[in-house]
Order: structure tokens, then C-alpha cells, then sequence
């Protein structure tokens, strides 16, 4: 009996040291490595800003010339941290582009120039979320250019002001006959 509480404290001792050793270990590649110090403070002041996801701040991180090895390192402590949320940061911006009255093939077409992914269910329903319908904003857009204007009642003119409008609803991702639907609401 005595022999195995002397076994199970010489283990509990071992195991102390161990979760000791790795403290040491970590702190000691902290200081023999300043520059995975500066580059996880620089991350730590930049999302103080705002949020990044893991694309941003991986570039941000190189614009400041830090090692890859580094980096890495950095992004994976600011993921086990739950500082760089990826999910959180999509809907973020999904929202802003439907502030912005942008339609869902555009608003995927931007995430995918900044490396998020996100499908049409989840843009509608933070849409729903948000109030925003797609034929809502569609409307409101066109109410918005045309507010003081007045709308001519000569073809030429009409049709200038139609292209016009057409032009710039498919600048925002909408579709050739969502538009042609609002417009004939709005300009016959």
C-alpha cells in the first residue's frame, strides 16, 4: 500500500514537471523569438480596430515583413484564442453589402475576392434577419435615383434614363429581368 501512494505521487510529481516544462518551453520561445511576440501584439491592436478574417490578417501580418513561420504560428494562437472568428466576420460582411443594396451574386462574387464563402440560403436569411428583402432593396434603389427626377415622357429620354438605371442596378449584381420587372413598376 505504501509503495503505490509513493508510485502515485512520484507520477503526480512527474506530470507537474511536465505542465511545468511546457510553460518553461513556451515562454522561453517567446523570448528566444521577440519578433512571434511583436507580430501576436500587432495582431492583438489591429482587431482591437475592427474584425479580419484569417485571409486579412495573414496579409496584414506580411505587410510588416514578419517570417511565414511566424505568421502561422500567430494566426493559430489568434484561432485557439477565438480572437479571428471567421464565420462572425462573413455575416459582417454580408450585412454591410445588403446596407449597401447589393444582390446575392454580388455580394459572393466580393467574398470570394477576400477568400469568405458564403451560398444564397445564408445570404437570405441574414437578409430575412436584417429586413432587407431582395425586391425591397431592388425598389428602394430605384425610388432613391429617381427622387428628383423627373421622368420624361418623350422615348429617347425615357429610354436614356431607363439605361441609365439599368446600368447602374447591374453594377449592384441584380439580374437583366429583376430590373426590367422594377423598372416597368416605375417608368412606363
Amino acid at each position: 500500500m505504501h509503495n503505490s501512494k509513493k508510485i502515485q505521487n512520484m507520477f503526480e510529481t512527474y506530470e507537474e514537471i511536465k505542465h511545468t516544462q511546457k510553460d518553461l518551453d513556451h515562454n522561453q520561445d517567446n523570448a528566444k523569438d521577440p519578433h512571434a511576440k511583436k507580430a501576436f501584439d500587432y495582431a492583438i491592436r489591429i482587431l482591437s480596430l475592427r474584425d479580419y478574417s484569417i485571409y486579412k490578417m495573414k496579409k496584414k501580418l506580411q505587410e510588416r515583413k514578419f517570417s511565414e513561420d511566424i505568421i502561422e504560428k500567430t494566426i493559430q494562437k489568434l484561432l485557439d484564442y477565438n480572437y479571428l472568428r471567421e464565420e462572425e466576420f462573413t455575416r459582417i460582411r454580408i450585412k454591410q453589402f445588403l446596407v449597401k443594396g447589393y444582390a446575392n451574386s454580388y455580394i459572393k462574387q466580393k467574398l470570394m475576392q477576400e477568400h469568405l464563402n458564403a451560398d444564397d440560403q445564408t445570404i437570405d436569411q441574414i437578409r430575412d434577419e436584417q429586413n432587407l428583402g431582395h425586391n425591397k432593396q431592388l425598389y428602394y434603389l430605384i425610388e432613391k435615383k429617381l427622387r428628383y427626377k423627373e421622368i420624361p415622357t418623350e422615348f429617347i429620354p425615357k429610354q436614356k434614363l431607363r439605361n441609365k438605371l439599368c446600368s447602374f442596378l447591374a453594377t449592384k449584381g441584380y439580374n437583366y429581368s429583376e430590373i426590367n420587372t422594377a423598372l416597368n413598376e416605375f417608368i412606363n
